[in-house]
């Protein structure tokens, strides 16, 4: 299986998925460049030796010449954010933005784009396990910017700006993620309950697996009529086990069961307190969601096409992202 060996662009390189494709990258012999909006100097935690260069997907203009000399683009740029009152940010960026990410790679004859979107293109799927050609079902502004980014890209690879390639990784999480930080520091205290039976089943994928997904898909996956491969861990489990697992390796006891009707009450509230408040609820819709919304990704396509075997199930991708966030002093583990 060949490997592509010429220079990458990584944008969101400061980003959970971005910052471990770039290092990756980087680290089997690629000349990788990342992208990054934080003026910050908030820490790359996995891709900190790969040089990022400021620029707002939205402004063409910090854009310009970016691509020079790039052979291939990852795209990982978005905002995920669930805060009110961020629908239009998240819109916008993930819409212009990548609109205007795809047409500076057409004008720098970029030959390969991978698109990095969200299995939330499907809203709340029918049948189990999801494969990709399941329809659109958005639910939420991220989704439906997703949705009009992979229908944009599939327009520019179809009229010969590049090859391409889609790739939608299922809930992401491990070392250096922010946005998850919340979710697994609730878990990891007990205060994140168990709602209903904690049955519904759950496939996240640890970020190592995820971006060599991404990889196999830049090697092996491009093409003038783009396709799309669901990225995801190697074993589906359920929220009770998922929230389970957090605690215990956190050295919690196990969270407590609530009825649903308690669940949808709690969301209710921190609903509405975030919408006065402009700050997100640790127990909203969102939250909710996760603990409810049964996922199962079919992944043998990218199997089958890609060469994609993720190896981290979801114990040891646990047990390193909370080893991760204590080591670093993100929250602390129980001494007893």
């Amino acid at each position: 299986m060949t490997t592509f060996g010429g220079r990458v662009l990584v944008t969101g390189a400061d980003g959970l998925i971005g910052s471990h494709v770039a290092a990756l990258l980087a680290r089997r012999g690629n000349d990788v460049v990342g992208t990054t909006f934080r003026g910050d100097g908030a820490p790359v935690p996995a891709a900190s030796a790969v040089p990022l260069r400021r620029v707002d997907v939205t402004r063409p203009a910090t854009l310009s010449g970016l691509c020079a000399g790039v052979g291939a683009v990852v795209h990982c740029a978005a905002v995920i954010s669930v805060r009110p009152g961020r629908r239009r940010v998240v819109w916008v960026t993930n819409t212009r933005g990548t609109a205007n990410v795809l047409a500076e790679a057409a004008r720098a004859g970029v030959g390969r784009v991978v698109l990095v979107s969200s299995v939330s293109v499907y809203g709340r799927p029918d049948n189990l396990p999801v494969s990709e050609t399941h329809p659109y079902g958005p639910a939420s502004a991220y989704a439906r910017s997703k949705v009009w980014a992979e229908q944009r890209f599939r327009s520019a690879c179809r009229r010969g700006d590049f090859e391409g390639v889609i790739v939608r990784p299922s809930f992401t999480y491990g070392p250096g993620d922010r946005r998850t930080l919340p979710l697994f520091g609730l878990a990891a205290s007990g205060r994140l309950p168990i709602v209903g039976s904690g049955r519904t089943p759950f496939h996240g994928g640890y970020v190592i697996d995820i971006a060599a997904g991404i990889a196999a898909a830049l090697d092996r996956g491009c093409g003038r009529d783009p396709r799309a491969y669901h990225l995801a861990g190697p074993d589906v489990t359920t929220t009770a086990s998922f929230l389970t697992t957090v605690a215990r390796a956190a050295g919690r006891r196990p969270p407590r069961r609530v009825p649903p009707v308690v669940g949808i009450g709690a969301a209710v509230v921190g609903q509405f307190i975030g919408l006065f408040t402009g700050e997100r609820m640790p127990f909203d819709f969102t939250t909710l969601s996760f603990l409810t919304q049964s996922e199962h990704w079919d992944i043998s396509e990218a199997r089958r096409r890609l060469g994609f075997e993720p190896k981290v199930g979801v114990e040891e991708g646990i047990r390193r992202t909370v080893d991760w966030y204590s080591r670093h002093r993100w929250f602390r583990k129980s001494r007893s």
